[in-house]
């Protein structure tokens, strides 16, 4: 199902974000 594809994404976009929002 996309929805296990989204999760993984999002696990792996969410970090990133936040090292982005603290570099910023």
């Amino acid at each position: 199902k996309r929805l296990g594809q989204g999760a993984v994404q999002d696990a792996q976009a969410a970090p990133a974000r936040a090292l982005a929002g603290l570099e910023i």
